[in-house]
């Protein structure tokens, strides 16, 4: 199965440019199996954001609010997928207040957001113990990505490793990922986990990056499972962008 492990929807993040049903369309005609809906879950979601040629409107503060609001682009991409025959599993990319870092969660119930609606306030060990408690994969996305001069945030740094599954190695064109600072430290934690994706935002980031695997993924347990045993392969489109 060729599984696309990050992309995200305009429902649910700010940045992303593709509705979810259109997104679901063009991985199904890139001839994807399945992928996760990862978007966005922090501050930057959750509040009302002027971007100065678009606003976002927040997910607010009741929790159930804010939970309906973040599943309704997986909810539509799921539909989508069911009608095209491609598999479309829930997940999440968290950012905490304590850093620019962002984290991909594979294993989340639908209930969440609802239950842990404050979790983008909590230090990444907090994060790990409950994520180790209910079964969920914790992989840094893009963990050495340079920072942005336009929104004047700092390169990304590799987090404890104590509070880690695995690392990304981030296929997205949009930025530069330093992926041979992340083969690297992979080097060093061959213990870890190693996904590949592409961080889709945009039409042209389709399939930049991706998994394959001989099992067959129905499930978000399936896909756990198959992490947690590296019976899987990391493939891209670029084998120059796999270093960049």
């Amino acid at each position: 199965m060729k599984i696309e492990m990050h992309a995200h929807t305009s429902e649910g993040s700010s940045c992303a440019k593709v509705e979810a049903v259109e997104a679901v369309k063009m991985y199904a005609e890139a001839g994807f199996d399945a992928m996760v809906i990862t978007n966005h879950y922090g501050r930057a979601i959750v509040e009302d954001r002027d971007y100065g040629d678009a606003v976002w409107k927040g997910f607010g503060e009741d929790p159930k609010v804010r939970s309906e609001a973040y599943l309704k682009g997986w909810r539509r991409a799921k539909a989508a997928g069911d009608a095209l025959g491609i598999k479309v599993l829930l997940g999440m990319e968290l950012t905490l207040d304590q850093g620019v870092e962002d984290f991909l969660l594979y294993g989340i119930p639908e209930d969440f957001v609802l239950r842990h609606s404050d979790i983008f306030q909590w230090p990444l060990e907090k994060v790990y113990e409950l994520c180790s408690l209910e079964g969920i994969v914790v992989i840094q996305a893009h963990p050495c990505r340079a920072g942005s001069v336009f929104w004047g945030s700092p390169d990304c740094q590799i987090q404890d490793e104590r509070f880690l599954d695995g690392v990304e190695l981030n296929q997205v064109q949009d930025h530069n990922n330093n992926n041979p600072k992340v083969l690297a430290w992979t080097k060093v934690h061959p213990e870890k986990i190693v996904i590949m994706g592409s961080d889709f935002h945009k039409p042209h980031n389709v399939g930049c990056g991706w998994i394959e695997t001989e099992r067959d993924i129905q499930s978000m347990d399936d896909l756990v499972a198959c992490l947690r045993d590296r019976d899987f392969r990391c493939c891209c489109k670029d084998a120059e962008l796999a270093e960049a």
